[in-house]
C-alpha cells in the first residue's frame, strides 16, 4: 500500500483500520470504504495528464495539414490559410493561386487575377514582409463549393506524390532571410510570365507548374525540388519568349 493509500484508510484519530472489521451490510465501513474509494480514483484522474485532440502541427506531412484545414469547419480562404501555415503562408498561398494556372485547362485568361495576386504577394517577400497582406476582402473570400470539393482535394493528391521524393535538403539555405527575397523575385519571375502568354495558347501552364514546385520545395525546406521547380519555370519562361518572337515575325511577315 502507498503512502498516499494509507493516509486515506486511516480512522478519526489517524489509526489504521481494524483488519477484523465487517465489509459487508448497509452504511459503516462499507460506506467509508466507498468514498475512499471515489476519492482515490479522482486523485488518480486528476493526476493523469488529459490527451489533446489531434491538430495540425510542423511533424505532420503537409498533405495531412492540408486535409485537416479542408475538413474543419472553418472558412476556407486565403487568410485561414495563412493562420494555420504561419510562416510558410507566402509559399502555401503562392501554391494555392498558381496551381490552377498550372492545370492544363482553357480558361480563358481568367487566371490571370491569381497570377496579379502572386505577383503581390512576391514584392511582398522581396521586400522582406514576415506576414503576407491582402486587401480585407480578398482574404476573407471563401472558395467555392466546387473548388472545396473538387479541385482542393486534387491538389492534395499531388502533393503527396511530391511527399514521396522530397526531404529536407540544405533547410538552412532555404531558411534564410534572403533565400527568401530571393524566392520571391522567383516567383514574380514566374507569374509575369504566365501572365503575359497568349490567351488560349495553354503556355501559361509550364511557369506556373514551376512556381508551383518551387513553392513545395520552400515548404518541405527541400532545395533540390526547389531548383528543379526553377528549371522547369525557365523553360516555360524559354517557350512564352518563343512563341511570342514567332508570332511577332508572322505578323510583321503578312503586316
Amino acid at each position: 500500500m502507498t503512502e498516499g493509500e494509507v493516509a486515506i484508510a486511516t480512522s478519526r484519530e489517524d489509526r489504521p483500520l481494524p483488519a477484523e472489521m465487517n465489509w459487508s451490510g448497509d452504511g459503516g465501513a462499507l460506506g467509508r470504504s466507498g468514498i475512499l474509494l471515489t476519492i482515490v480514483c479522482y486523485t488518480g484522474l486528476m493526476s493523469s495528464t488529459p490527451k489533446k485532440l489531434p491538430s495540425i502541427g510542423s511533424k505532420q506531412l503537409f498533405s495531412q495539414q492540408f486535409k485537416e484545414w479542408l475538413d474543419n469547419n472553418d472558412k476556407k480562404t486565403l487568410g485561414s490559410l495563412e493562420m494555420i501555415f504561419e510562416e510558410r503562408g507566402f509559399a502555401v498561398a503562392i501554391l494555392f493561386l498558381m496551381f490552377i494556372p498550372a492545370l492544363p485547362l482553357p480558361t480563358g485568361g481568367v487566371t490571370h487575377v491569381f497570377e496579379l495576386i502572386v505577383m503581390l504577394l512576391s514584392l511582398e517577400m522581396i521586400v522582406g514582409m514576415k506576414t503576407l497582406w491582402l486587401p480585407k476582402s480578398w482574404r476573407k473570400k471563401e472558395f467555392g463549393e466546387m473548388f472545396q470539393k473538387k479541385t482542393i482535394p486534387f491538389m492534395i493528391d499531388r502533393i503527396q506524390w511530391f511527399e514521396k521524393f522530397s526531404r529536407p535538403r540544405l533547410r538552412g539555405l532555404i531558411n534564410n532571410f534572403y533565400f527568401t527575397r530571393l524566392a520571391g523575385a522567383i516567383f514574380f519571375t514566374l507569374a509575369l510570365s504566365a501572365f503575359l502568354a497568349p490567351p488560349f495558347s495553354g503556355l501559361d501552364t509550364i511557369p506556373s507548374l514551376g512556381a508551383v514546385v518551387v513553392a513545395l520545395g520552400l515548404i518541405f525546406s527541400d532545395s533540390l525540388l526547389f531548383l528543379f521547380g526553377c528549371v522547369v519555370g525557365v523553360a516555360g519562361i524559354g517557350l512564352v519568349i518563343a512563341f511570342g518572337e514567332i508570332t511577332v515575325n508572322i505578323f510583321r511577315y503578312f503586316f
